[in-house]
């Protein structure tokens, strides 16, 4: 089914259906001024376009569609392709460590260490203690150029990267500006590389330029929430 995202003073929303988004339109509910963006587009458009423009990315969805994106290594041998969903299940069940595959999807420019893919080592059970992280609460803002901004839901950290939810239109290897602001924590400046995007519109980032001072502000942020998470268990 057909996705859609709507970006309009700085806020995105969605993912809608077609006729959801469409019900919107004559609602009155999406700005005139919103721009578009779905699967079958390499980049955000204005709404008019997107009306105008509706039968052709539709037929581009449907001749085009395929969710088997993902591909996997282990001891010198890869596996795919793969829906993202077989790639949690086969991950689950390998004989061997989980924690030393590799992944790759389509828009990647090379292999990546599981514990780059945040959300991919919640559900396949990666230890999180061997590869320090943790859940966070904010935003993020990316900055695509001097008048395109993306914001996104900030989910995860680590001093190598962050992982982030409702961030549409980019395309893996591209290197980012970026602003995490979160309560938790003071506010992170870095240049960034978007690793991966999964059709959830969750997004992997990893750090590539980033200063001392930042990195100690996560690393702290990491190991408090860490402790938090064991005198929880602890207690329970």
């Amino acid at each position: 089914m057909a996705k859609w995202f709507t970006f309009h003073n700085e806020r995105i929303e969605g993912p809608f259906s077609t006729d959801e988004l469409k019900q919107k339109v004559q609602l009155g509910s999406v700005s005139s001024e919103a721009l578009v963006w779905g699967q079958a587009q390499s980049d955000w458009k204005p709404l008019s376009w997107w009306h105008s423009n509706l039968d052709e990315l539709l037929s581009r969805l449907q001749n085009n569609f395929d969710d088997r994106l993902w591909h996997y290594a282990m001891q010198g041998q890869s596996y795919g392709p793969m829906s993202r969903k077989q790639l949690v299940s086969e991950l689950k069940k390998v004989t061997g460590d989980p924690n030393s595959a590799l992944i790759w999807t389509k828009g990647m420019p090379n292999w990546a260490p599981i514990h780059e893919f945040h959300d991919l080592m919640d559900e396949v059970g990666v230890n999180r203690r061997a590869y320090p992280r943790a859940p966070i609460e904010g935003k993020v803002i990316i900055n695509l150029s001097e008048s395109q901004t993306i914001i996104g839901q900030l989910k995860t950290i680590s001093e190598g990267g962050f992982g982030a939810l409702n961030v549409s239109g980019l395309v893996a290897g591209t290197e980012v500006a970026i602003e995490i602001q979160s309560e938790s924590m003071p506010t992170v400046h870095a240049t960034a590389q978007v690793r991966y995007v999964s059709e959830s519109q969750f997004a992997g980032f990893k750090f590539s330029q980033i200063n001392r001072e930042a990195i100690s502000r996560i690393v702290s942020y990491v190991k408090g929430a860490e402790a938090s998470a064991i005198r929880q268990v602890s207690a329970a």
